[in-house]
């Protein structure tokens, strides 16, 4: 009678979990929107359809990077810091484009807070994984910020060849 149970309640479990959350085609039209208003520089709008995006369990990890540039967009960038960080936890091993992105944004977020160390290790990070110009140039300004001329000047070299 136990087994009986138990097989029951796992049953009930599993069906209970696909039909609440894991519909991978649901909608991104509240993000959409969001994206649309932070574009526009509707700051407080963007965070409305986030909101709404979250209540429609859309994309977490687009609504966390949408939530980190409105952050970002009303120099609240302790809070961008959080979200952006937040979206690159919903990743997996396999980096794109769109971690690649919210990693740009962490370390302007880290930068404008005055964390210029910390946006330099994202660039680092960035160029471990792939060479880019633009994340030498950041980072070649990261550098002149900390009063290393040489590395800037490296980097900057990097960035123009």
């Amino acid at each position: 009678m136990r087994k009986r149970n138990v097989k029951a309640v796992a049953a009930i479990l599993i069906v209970m979990t696909v039909l609440s959350g894991c519909n991978t085609n649901k909608s991104r039209e509240n993000i959409k929107q969001g994206f649309d208003a932070v574009t526009a520089l509707e700051y407080e709008k963007a965070s409305a359809c986030f909101d709404a995006a979250e209540e429609a369990m859309e994309n977490p990890q687009e609504i966390a990077r949408g939530r980190g540039l409105v952050y970002l967009g009303m120099a609240k960038y302790g809070e961008a810091i959080e979200q952006f960080i937040t979206a690159l936890s919903y990743s997996d091993e396999f980096v794109d484009d769109f971690d690649f992105d919210t990693n740009y944004y962490l370390a302007t977020a880290y930068f404008k807070d005055g964390q210029i160390a910390e946006a330099g290790n994202v660039y680092s990070a960035i160029l471990d994984l792939r060479d880019d110009r633009e994340a030498h140039y950041l980072r070649g300004l990261v550098y002149l910020e900390e009063g290393k001329v040489a590395e800037a000047k490296a980097d900057f070299d990097v960035a123009l060849n």
